[in-house]
């Protein structure tokens, strides 16, 4: 059996960028969502290069001088794509290129949609006539980026796999209901949900926006198993007690994904 301390733990899994940035964290081992760390995180984000993080905004600003409604149907295909590959979607082709042309065919729609918080846009790009597969968390992004490259406004927030994993500790953090199922809310539902957690935060953190919450979140735990799997761990135990609990009174009976032991007492 292996005893922990926290946070010793969080550096098994943790990119090298991350370990290094000055990054605060809670009692857990979880990273604050508060203004430093927004700070870090973007630019982390930034000096990712090698990830291609940067692509999209750079194809964006140097693409009709970042005005969209001037885009051709295939200027519009390369900016999708650069976003998806740049947050490792996995989207098929051919479901960029209908949104592409869906975007393309509609642009006045989707531009009013985009800046007046219509959250049921993603939804309808998520569920297109002809998608292989539902695209949710590609959809979420072409709008919450957009918005902000064209409005630098503050609406919409990234709905993915990261994101819906830790959205409910974060929840619990910060003494909201955490026993929700993100993985079958529309993103109507779960903008709900963020944006309780974004007032939430901005209570103690005023400066904070919705797009930082979702930078540091989804930066920080994109690669990092480990603490992905005791967050969901810590929230699943505080369900069962029907209490917050955290790693000091947490013990895990079962294994961790990506974590070398069987049994884990914290």
């Amino acid at each position: 059996m292996l005893t922990i301390n926290p946070p010793c733990f969080i550096y098994f899994t943790m990119p090298d960028d991350i370990r290094s940035a000055k990054l605060e964290n809670d009692k857990n081992g979880m990273v604050i969502l508060n203004a430093h760390n927004a700070t870090i995180a973007e630019a982390l984000i930034k000096a990712a290069k090698k990830t291609g993080a940067s692509k999209p905004r750079n194809y964006f600003n140097s693409t009709k001088g970042g005005s969209l409604s001037s885009y051709t149907a295939t200027e519009l295909y390369e900016l999708i794509k650069l976003i998806a590959s740049s947050n490792s979607t996995r989207t098929p082709d051919s479901n960029i290129r209908i949104l592409a042309d869906y975007i393309f065919n509609n642009m006045a729609s989707f531009l009013k949609r985009l800046n007046s918080e219509d959250y049921t846009l993603v939804d309808d790009l998520a569920n297109l006539k002809g998608l292989t597969r539902r695209e949710k968390s590609l959809a979420s992004k072409i709008c919450r980026y957009l918005e902000e490259w064209i409005y630098t406004t503050d609406n919409f927030a990234i709905n993915d796999s990261v994101i819906r994993a830790m959205l409910p500790y974060y929840l619990m953090e910060y003494g909201l209901d955490y026993n929700v199922n993100l993985e079958k809310m529309s993103y109507v539902q779960f903008m709900k949900v963020f944006n309780e957690l974004k007032a939430a935060i901005q209570a103690k953190e005023p400066t904070i926006t919705g797009h930082m919450i979702d930078n540091i979140i989804w930066y920080t735990y994109r690669v990092d198993s480990v603490r992905t799997a005791i967050a969901n761990a810590i929230v699943e135990a505080s369900i069962a007690a029907k209490k917050p609990l955290s790693l000091n009174c947490l013990c895990i009976k079962r294994p961790v994904s990506g974590f070398p032991t069987e049994n884990i007492i914290f």
